[in-house]
C-alpha cells in the first residue's frame, strides 16, 4: 500500500520554500503598488496644475479607465456637477464617464444651458454600439425603468430600459426638440425648490 504520509510531508516541504518566495513577491507588489499610487497622484496633480483649452478639459474629465481617484475623481466630479451634468459609472469599453442630463421643468435658463453643454461635450463623446449615449436622471428615478439619449448622425433617441430590453420610444430630429421634451416629461425637478 503507498505510503500517503510520505507523499503528503514531501509535497509540504516543497511548499516551504514556494511559500517563502509568495511572501517576498507579496511584499514587493505591496510596495510597488503604492509607489504606482503615489505616482498617479503626483500626475493627477500636475494635471489639474497645468493650463488646459476647454477641448482638452472635457477630455480629461471624461476619461475614466477604473483607476480615476482622489484628487482627479473630486476635481471630475465638481467639473460636471458645475455643469449641471450628474456623472455615475463608466463605460470601460470606450474609457469615458456616464454622463446624465438633469433637467427642471420649466426653467428657461437649464434648458439653454443644458442644451449648450450638451453641444459642447457631444464632440467628445464616444459611440458605444455605434451611439453616443446619455443618461436622464429624472424625478421618478427610474421607477419604470431607466431613460437614455442615444444620438447618432441621423436621429436623437430617447430610450427606455426595462427588464433588459430597449426600446426606442421616440426620435427627434434636432437636439432642441429632445432636450425640450426631457425637460417636460422627464425632468429631474420642477424647478420651484
Amino acid at each position: 500500500m503507498k505510503d500517503f504520509d510520505k507523499e503528503i510531508e514531501n509535497i509540504v516541504e516543497q511548499l516551504k520554500p514556494l511559500y517563502e518566495q509568495q511572501e517576498v513577491l507579496n511584499k514587493k507588489i505591496t510596495v510597488l503598488q503604492k509607489k504606482r499610487k503615489e505616482l498617479r497622484e503626483d500626475k493627477e496633480k500636475a494635471q489639474l496644475q497645468a493650463p488646459m483649452t476647454k477641448e482638452q478639459e472635457i477630455e480629461y474629465f471624461l476619461f475614466e479607465d477604473g483607476f480615476v481617484e482622489g484628487e482627479r475623481y473630486k476635481a471630475r466630479q465638481k467639473y460636471w456637477n458645475d455643469k449641471g451634468w450628474w456623472q455615475s459609472r463608466y463605460f470601460h469599453e470606450i474609457q469615458q464617464v456616464n454622463l446624465s442630463l438633469m433637467l427642471y421643468k420649466g426653467d428657461t435658463d437649464n434648458l439653454e444651458k443644458t442644451i449648450k453643454n450638451v453641444e459642447e461635450v457631444l464632440p467628445f463623446l464616444k459611440p458605444l454600439g455605434g451611439k453616443k449615449r446619455l443618461d436622464i436622471f429624472e424625478h421618478t428615478l427610474s421607477e419604470n425603468g431607466s431613460w437614455t439619449v442615444e444620438i447618432d448622425d441621423e436621429s436623437f433617441d430617447l430610450v427606455l430600459h426595462r427588464y433588459h430590453r430597449r426600446s426606442v420610444e421616440k426620435q427627434f430630429k434636432t437636439l432642441r426638440e429632445l432636450i425640450e421634451y426631457i425637460q417636460e416629461n422627464h425632468y429631474y425637478s420642477d424647478g420651484e425648490e
